[in-house]
């Protein structure tokens, strides 16, 4: 297995698709292998999408790698389990051979769903993230040696549809407690990611050095949307413009700006399913 990081450094320049990839409800092996005609360079693994009751991320994303010619990253989130549960998974994953990690909070359950189901929440993603590189140290929550160091690359997220200046300061944060990569949650301009850079460098008094992958998501007219869509985009949609055509415009802007890493979100339709097929077709287009 490849770690995420060093796959990119040996790019040198050249696009890198990391795609989106939802666990099915169940042991579906049809879902499982749609995945092989992606043609990515990695599958994310996301965790529990939906607050669903999936397959887990972990064993996924192992699966994947055994079935596909793609490598992996797997999610992992902090609301569901407490510290000795998530790094017992973690050795697991190690086992396994899994070496990209994406940590992320995880949305709190409403009230409505708490009558069901308990938020955890034992780590904040910024403490977990902190735990993980103690853990590649050779240590666990405890602070007691483990007979052998986990190797993980530790990616996270970022989310410019938040407030920006606290964005800033919690990937700085990130970056700080060992952080090596970024998943950026889907954005429909590069305005705001220029936006973002810039005031990182101002508050952080340094450049935002680490990969950044860049979210891209597939949008169809009844797509639910992770993100604020522009007038511009729904203007066309509803004139009939492709949405193949729509994101790799978007995809063929970043990478005349550098941004080489591409984060990418098949569209969610409205009967749960996602457009894979669509994905396979952009993906194919920049290969």
């Amino acid at each position: 297995m490849t770690k995420f990081t060093e796959y990119i450094s040996n790019k040198s320049g050249s696009v890198t698709f990391i795609c989106d990839f939802s666990p099915p409800k169940g042991l579906d092996l049809d879902e499982l292998n749609k995945v092989s005609s992606l043609n990515s360079d990695f599958i994310y693994v996301a965790y529990n999408p939906g607050k669903s009751v999936r397959i887990n991320s972990l064993q996924t994303a192992h699966w994947i790698k055994q079935n596909s010619s793609s490598d992996v990253v797997f999610a992992m989130g902090c609301r569901d389990m407490n510290k000795l549960a998530i790094q017992s998974h973690l050795l697991g994953a190690q086992l396994l051979g899994l070496e990209n990690l994406l940590i992320f909070q995880g949305d709190p359950f409403t009230p409505a769903e708490s009558i069901n189901v308990k938020t955890v929440m034992d780590y904040k993603s910024t403490e977990l993230i902190d735990s993980v590189n103690m853990m590649n140290n050779k240590l666990d929550y405890k602070g007691k040696e483990l007979s052998k160091p986990t190797d993980f690359c530790i990616g996270s997220t970022i989310d410019l549809n938040k407030d920006l200046d606290n964005e800033v300061r919690l990937t700085n944060q990130k970056v700080k407690l060992g952080a090596n990569y970024f998943l950026l949650q889907p954005i429909f301009s590069i305005d705001i990611l220029n936006k973002f850079l810039e005031t990182y460098n101002k508050i952080s008094k340094s450049n935002l050095n680490i990969p950044l992958c860049i979210g891209v998501q597939i949008l169809n007219k009844t797509t639910k949307s992770f993100g604020k869509i522009p007038t511009k985009i729904k203007h066309q949609l509803e004139s009939g413009k492709s949405p193949i055509m729509i994101t790799s415009d978007f995809i063929e802007e970043l990478l005349s700006n550098n941004f080489n890493n591409i984060y990418l979100l098949p569209s969610l339709l409205p009967d749960g399913k996602r457009g894979y097929e669509q994905a396979s077709r952009i993906i194919k287009e920049f290969k």
